[in-house]
């Protein structure tokens, strides 16, 4: 994940707990995301909305965490293709939120 994002919070010991809470919607299956995403995303939502940024931060990750793909025209692979890039695109906010908390790495 460091190679990708190249950013020096990631390895701060405060980026754990956030990483974890992201974490547990990308690990949702497919039959389970929508009945279990909502409770876990609001967890996530809660936390980043009181990080420095949050506020304009939470919105846009609740946003995609909620984005419903037109499953009745998406074939599986599709469906795959939508929460993969849902997930990245989540991970880019996460990371993109993380200069602005001043986290230090791990020494």
């Amino acid at each position: 994940m460091f190679r990708k994002y190249k950013s020096s919070e990631i390895l701060s010991a405060q980026f754990e707990q956030l990483f974890n809470k992201t974490t547990l919607i990308f690990d949702l299956s497919d039959d389970d995301y929508y009945p279990y995403c909502y409770a876990l995303g609001e967890d996530l939502v809660s936390f980043v909305r009181t990080l420095k940024k949050g506020k304009y931060y939470a919105p846009k990750i609740d946003k995609l965490i909620r984005a419903i793909p037109e499953l009745d025209r998406e074939t599986p692979e599709e469906y795959k293709a939508f929460h993969r890039q849902r997930c990245e695109d989540i991970m880019t906010l996460i990371v993109e939120l993380l200069p602005f908390q001043g986290w230090k790495p791990k020494a």
